[in-house]
Parts: structure tokens; sequence; C-alpha cells
């Protein structure tokens, strides 16, 4: 039977011509939409070793540790995300944030606050991770481009057959299932090359120069930053150079009482030179941030103090 033929029970009670749900989201054209995106990837360090030693056969007393660390971890990155238009995934012990910039003239706030929650984020897992006499995380922060082409999700009552429903809307027996999640394609996440060069230069790790416990940032982040502020007339771009520090902050044109910077980045004055067959590109560490809503006379998160 052709797939996409009309049944009469089916058109009685207006149901589309497709045979199921899943049907319709094949059948749809593909709409391409590129934006730009920025990613913070943050990984466990030393996560493989307990398994590598147990020849990948944990007993009841290695899962509870393993468990417990990547909860801990979880946990803390949840505390941690600002909302809305963060979208955060936990892959085995890494987790990935990525946002995709609008063209809204608040967007270098929202940047900001994503930013924060991702330094916070990294600062309160390594802490956690001290007192476990665990080996802390590293944070990969870039920017690149996604391209959004298709459907994000098939659950179960998208396999469902339209003809068997009693009624148009989710089946009865995608209900008493929760209607699970079969296939996930996340928007955020579809072909996002942020996510790419942070996975990959997490992966180097230390061949890269991505040595411990640090915040790394790619350059490819501060050219979003630039672009981003280029197109509106409420924040400007600007760096200073030290004999041992490099920042980078981006000032409000008119700023409020107090809070000269959206934000700021005080980072290594020379980069990293990442040289690898995937990548190549300038990798900065983070020594200190400072967020949109303090004085960077007065506070930031400072990073050095915490290795």
């Amino acid at each position: 039977m052709n797939s996409s033929a009309p049944t009469n029970e089916g058109e009685s009670i207006g149901f589309s011509h497709f045979w199921n749900p899943l049907g319709a989201k094949l059948d749809k054209p593909m709409q391409l939409r590129v934006g730009t995106v920025v990613c913070a990837w943050s990984d466990l360090l030393g996560f493989g070793s307990p398994l590598i030693q147990s020849i990948w056969k944990p007993d009841s007393a290695l899962w509870g540790k393993i468990a417990a660390r990547l909860t801990t971890a979880y946990q803390i990155h949840c505390r941690h995300t600002p909302a809305p238009g963060e979208f955060m995934l936990t892959l085995n012990d890494g987790v990935v944030r990525t946002r995709v910039i609008s063209a809204e003239s608040n967007e270098c706030l929202s940047l900001s606050l994503w930013l924060r929650a991702a330094v916070w984020a990294h600062i309160d897992v390594n802490k956690a991770e001290v007192s476990e006499d665990l080996h802390g995380t590293r944070t990969v922060i870039t920017g690149g481009y996604r391209a959004f082409y298709s459907f994000p999700e098939v659950r179960l009552d998208d396999l469902v057959i339209n003809y068997t429903r009693k009624e148009p809307g989710v089946s009865q027996l995608a209900k008493q299932a929760g209607n699970p999640f079969l296939v996930c394609n996340p928007e955020p996440l579809q072909m996002n090359t942020a996510f790419s060069k942070a996975y990959i230069l997490d992966d180097a790790g230390s061949k890269a120069g991505l040595q411990g416990s640090s915040i790394f940032v790619d350059q490819s982040f501060l050219d979003v930053i630039e672009e981003l502020c280029t197109s509106t007339s409420h924040y400007r771009v600007t760096k200073r150079q030290n004999e041992a520090d490099f920042l980078f902050a981006v000032e409000y044109v008119n700023p409020p009482p107090d809070r000269p910077w959206c934000l700021g980045m005080l980072l290594d004055r020379q980069p990293g030179s990442v040289r690898l067959h995937a990548l190549s590109s300038s990798v900065y560490r983070l020594k200190k941030f400072f967020p949109n809503d303090e004085n960077p006379e007065e506070f930031c998160f400072d990073l050095e103090s915490r290795q």
C-alpha cells in the first residue's frame, strides 16, 4: 500500500494524507537556515583512566564513583544555565553549551550572561573536583556557524499509524509510554561548526597546548564578538596588551553607573598556536573574567587563583 495514500477514516477526523506523523516530517522540503553560534565544551579530566584500569568492566564500587562524579558535574552545570537562548547537552563526561547569536540589540548582554554561566560552572565543577581529589575539568570556548536543515526529533507517536487513532493528537500508545525520543537531532547542534571545533581542540588536549583544568578561548569566539559589536551602536570592543596579559573587553557606548563593560576577558598575552590536521587556530588561556553586572575594578572571576 502506498504510505502516502489517504484513508477514508483518517480524512473523516481531519488527519493529513500522510500514513503517520513521521511521513509528514520526511516529506517536508529542506529549509536551510545558517546562523552564527558559540559553543563551550567542558570535559572531565582523567575520566577514562579508571575505566582503562578496570579493562572497561567497572565493579559496583567503581560504577558508584563514576556516577557520583558525573552527577555532581551535571547538576552544577544545570544550576548555571541562563534561559532562554541556551542549549545544553551532556555526552558521558562532557557538557556542551551552545547559543545561536541573534540580531537583537541586546545580544551582547545575552552572550555575556551565557559566558558568565559557562565560566561559573567551570569554576564550581573544579571546586567540587578538588574537594574529592579528582582531576578537574577543561573548558574550550569557540565560535562558528550552525546549519539547521531538518526536523529535530522522532518520537514514538510519530510511528503510530494515523487511522488507528480514535481522535487527532497524541495516540494512546504514545501517552501510555510517555512518548519517548527515538531519534534526536537538536536544532542548535545541527551541523554546528563551533561544536566541532571545541570537540577537536579538547580532544587534542595537551598535544595542542591545552593543558590542565583551565578555560581556553579560541580566536573564533573573539571574532564572533567583534562581528556582533560592529552590528550595533550600543557596544564596542576594546583591546589592550600588557607585558603578560591581553585584555579583550566589550564596553557600553553609554555605560550605566560603575559598569563600563558588558564583559571582559583577561587572556594570556601570547596565544597558543594550534596546528592540527583538521584545524589551525590561535587559542588563549582565560585568566580572569569580568561579568556585566560588576565594576571590573572591584570584582572578577579569577581563574588563576583557582588553579
